[in-house]
C-alpha cells in the first residue's frame, strides 16, 4: 500500500497544537476557486514547471515522448494535456525547472520520515495530515498513522474539509487526536458555486463527527467575494455552538500567495475574483465565536 504525498513541511505552527510536521497529501474531493495548493488537486499530481529556472537547454524536449515540450526562441512551454507525468522530463533537467509534484511512500516509509522530528514535538507537537482532501487516502493514513503513535509521534491531526463518505473517517477515528475541519458556507448553493459541490455530505459528517466524541477544531476560512458577511459568519456561528467536542474556531483570511502555483501546473487561476478582508470585518466575525477559544492565522493554506 502507497500513498502520495506532494509536500511534507516541517516545524509547522498553523496545522494544530505545538510544532508540527505537515504531510500533504495528493487529491481533492472538492474544486475550491480560491485554492491555494492547486498542485495537489489531482490523486495523480501532474508535472511542474517554475518558468523562472528554466535555462532552455532542450533536454526535456529530446526525451519527452509525448512531445509535451515546446521551445520558440527563448520560450519554453508545456502542453499539459499531452503530459502524462513519465518522470523523463524531470530526470535530465539540469536547473530543477522540472519537477513531479508527488513522491509516492510505503507506511513505512512515511512514518520513518516523520520520526525524524519526534524531538520538535515535546511541546504537544505532532503529526498533521493536510492535502488536497487527506481522507481519499484514509487507508494508508491510518497505517501510516500508527506507525508513527508507535515510533514515539505523540499526536495525529487530520485537516479536512469533510467531502468524503463517513466509511473514511471510521477507518482514522481511532488513531486520530484532532480534526481539524473546514466549514465555507452552510448556504448549500452558495458552497457549490464556490467549490463544485454542495454542503450536505459535508455537515452530515460534521455532525457525525461530533456526535463520536472526536475532537474537532473548527477552520473558517473567509473569502473575501464568497462567504464575506455578517450573515455567513453567523450562520455559522449558530450551527456549531451547540457542540460539545468543538473547543476551538480559527478564521483564516484569504490570501493571494500560492497564485503563482496555478500556471506551474497549467491550471488557470481564479484568485483575481477574490479579495482579503480587514481587520475591522475579521474582530468583529471573531466575536460572533466568543464562546469558542479563538486563533487567526495569516498564511495558512486554504482548501
Amino acid at each position: 500500500m502507497n500513498g502520495q504525498i506532494f509536500n511534507i513541511q516541517r516545524f509547522s505552527l498553523n496545522d494544530g497544537p505545538g510544532i508540527r510536521t505537515t504531510v500533504f497529501c495528493c487529491g481533492c474531493t472538492l474544486q475550491c476557486r480560491w485554492c491555494h495548493n492547486p498542485e495537489g488537486r489531482s490523486p495523480t499530481p501532474p508535472l511542474q514547471y517554475l518558468n523562472s529556472k528554466c535555462i532552455h537547454c532542450r533536454a526535456c524536449e529530446a526525451v519527452c515522448p509525448r512531445h509535451a515540450h515546446h521551445f520558440d526562441c527563448k520560450t519554453h512551454t508545456v502542453d499539459f494535456s499531452a503530459c502524462i507525468a513519465c518522470g523523463k522530463c524531470v530526470a535530465v533537467c539540469p536547473a530543477n525547472a522540472l519537477r513531479s509534484v508527488a513522491t509516492s511512500y510505503t507506511p513505512e516509509q512515511l512514518a520513518e520520515e516523520v520520526a525524524r522530528d519526534i524531538p520538535f514535538f515535546k511541546s504537544n507537537g505532532g503529526v498533521t495530515f493536510s492535502g488536497g482532501e487527506p481522507l481519499m487516502q484514509a487507508k494508508f493514513i491510518a497505517e501510516s498513522a500508527k506507525q508513527m503513535k508507535e515510533k514515539g509521534v505523540p499526536s495525529v491531526a487530520i485537516d479536512t474539509a469533510g467531502n468524503v463518505e463517513w466509511d473514511a473517517f471510521e477507518k482514522v477515528l481511532d488513531i486520530t487526536d484532532l480534526f481539524l475541519f473546514d466549514i465555507k458556507s452552510l448556504d448549500n448553493e452558495l458552497h457549490r458555486e464556490g467549490t463544485g459541490y454542495g454542503n450536505t455530505l459535508i455537515l452530515e459528517n460534521l455532525k457525525r463527527l461530533e456526535s463520536s466524541g472526536a475532537n474537532i477544531h473548527i477552520r473558517i476560512p473567509i473569502i473575501g467575494g464568497f462567504n464575506d458577511s455578517d450573515t455567513q459568519m453567523q450562520a455559522i456561528a449558530n450551527f456549531v455552538s451547540t457542540f460539545q467536542n468543538a473547543h476551538q474556531v480559527t478564521l483564516i483570511p484569504f490570501h493571494k500567495l500560492g497564485n503563482e502555483k496555478y500556471a506551474s501546473v497549467g491550471l488557470i487561476s481564479q484568485m483575481e475574483n477574490f479579495h482579503e478582508i480587514s481587520e475591522t470585518e475579521l474582530k468583529r466575525w471573531n466575536s460572533f465565536f466568543q464562546h469558542f477559544e479563538k486563533e487567526t492565522h495569516r498564511k495558512e493554506s486554504i482548501k
